[in-house]
């Protein structure tokens, strides 16, 4: 009979432990809203390079769609939760109920677009646009004899101190090797660039580039290519 009444008041005390922990339990974050059907939003080039534009454009559906105010929102990284997408423009549908904004992002940036003189009003799903940073190159001696250094230089926009070039040979099969990392140091005269110099010695033909990893708020990308000859 004891070992019963035990059994009892332990499950007793074990569901009191439990009810607590799952009414509290952190629910999971709600999934951004999709598409809306009657008010469309697309991005055209995207990844869109640091520095140039892109233009986000849609359509509203209906009968009475033409020269309606459409308003452009912007939630750039790192995507504010409260009130997230500000206004920075406003459009005019054309007859067939089309908008278009030309954009120059310079974050990572979620864009959504709403009407302003329709009810009920629309508002599109968002459109997630990625910024790819930009990386030149430059070498001091394309033709070095067998052995020699060569220095790759180079900027990054916009600026990421923080951040490493890798300085890559191609091998025969396509792939890249790194062959050695430097830092980012500021770019001249305030501007918004970093800027690398790294010595490589040369031991025989090859094709070269730079390339810089991505971060959270920017897409990496890799400079053109450069071949070295050895003579």
């Amino acid at each position: 009979m004891n070992r019963t009444l035990f059994a009892i008041v332990a499950a007793v005390a074990t569901v009191a432990l439990t009810v607590p922990l799952l009414a509290t339990a952190k629910k999971p974050p709600n999934n951004p809203p999709g598409p809306n059907p009657d008010l469309t939003i697309a991005a055209g080039t995207n990844p869109v390079p640091f520095g140039k534009t892109t233009t986000i454009s849609g359509r509203l559906r209906g009968s009475d769609n033409a020269s309606k105010t459409i308003e452009l929102g912007e939630n750039p990284f790192p995507f504010r939760d409260n009130d997230p997408f500000k206004p920075v423009g406003t459009a005019t549908t054309d007859a067939n109920g089309d908008y278009s904004f030309t954009v120059t992002p310079e974050l990572n940036t979620n864009y959504r677009t709403r009407t302003m003189n329709v009810d009920p009003a629309q508002v599109s799903g968002p459109v997630f646009v990625r910024v790819k940073m930009r990386i030149s190159r430059s070498v001091d001696d394309r033709t070095p004899d067998a052995g020699d250094t060569v220095t790759f230089s180079g900027k990054v926009a916009p600026a990421h101190d923080d951040l490493n070039v890798l300085i890559q040979r191609r091998r025969p099969t396509g792939t890249w090797r790194t062959i050695t990392s430097v830092g980012l140091e500021p770019g001249p005269g305030g501007e918004d660039t970093s800027a690398y110099t790294a010595a490589v010695t040369i031991k025989r033909d090859g094709v070269w580039r730079a390339r810089i990893r991505r971060d959270e708020d920017h897409l990496g990308n890799r400079s053109r290519r450069i071949r070295i000859d050895v003579q």
